[in-house]
């Protein structure tokens, strides 16, 4: 058990500083009325994939938002979004700073029982690691619609990691890491246990 907690803290030590909290003022809608009626604040965690500043995060982290507030070393940066895809439910956001950046890892590589960490600001927390191990590492979802739904209907990605890694509220958009500290995925939303 040492040398898996050995493990845990070397992998959380060298990615930490590549790991991004991200904060967005979001518009509510009064759909009734069909106007902003107040301003909410949405928190997630995003992660550094270049040296030029590029962040991935989840876009539900977003929130439709185009621009963002980053919380990197002590300072704060103002980001703007070059992209979102809803499909998959991820987003880029660039700031303007020299930063390190995370390897990117095969996911095809994981097989049930392989480790996995994810890194992220879970609410106003400090930066925290989370580990589990891969169920599913090709789970398949499709169209979650609501037939009731007066919206158009909300779609996920149809290939994600299932993971027991417990993902807080703060920790969308953080990066799904192997035993090597590379990025095999991104932590995009959570399963819930009544």
């Amino acid at each position: 058990m040492q040398g898996l907690e050995s493990e845990i803290q070397s992998i959380f030590e060298r990615t930490k500083d590549s790991v991004v909290r991200i904060k967005t003022i979001v518009p509510i809608t009064d759909l009734q009325k069909d106007e902003v009626v107040t301003e909410g604040l949405s928190v997630g965690t995003g992660f550094f994939v270049d040296g030029q500043g590029h962040i991935i995060t989840a876009a539900s982290v977003l929130r439709g938002a185009d621009r963002a507030v980053v919380y990197w070393r002590g300072r704060t940066y103002e980001a703007q979004c070059l992209g979102s895809d809803l499909r998959t439910n991820l987003a880029l956001l660039k700031i303007e700073a020299a930063t390190p950046s995370l390897p990117a890892g095969d996911p095809e590589a994981l097989k049930v029982g392989s480790m996995a960490f994810a890194v992220g600001y879970p609410l106003d927390g400090p930066v925290s690691a989370e580990y589990g191990f891969v169920s599913d590492p090709s789970f398949i979802s499709g169209f979650v619609s609501d037939r009731n739904a007066t919206h158009l209907p909300q779609f996920v990605a149809t290939s994600r990691i299932r993971c027991s890694a417990r993902a807080q509220p703060g920790q969308s958009g953080s990066p799904l890491l192997n035993s090597r500290g590379e990025v095999v995925g991104v932590v995009v939303y959570a399963l819930q246990e009544d």
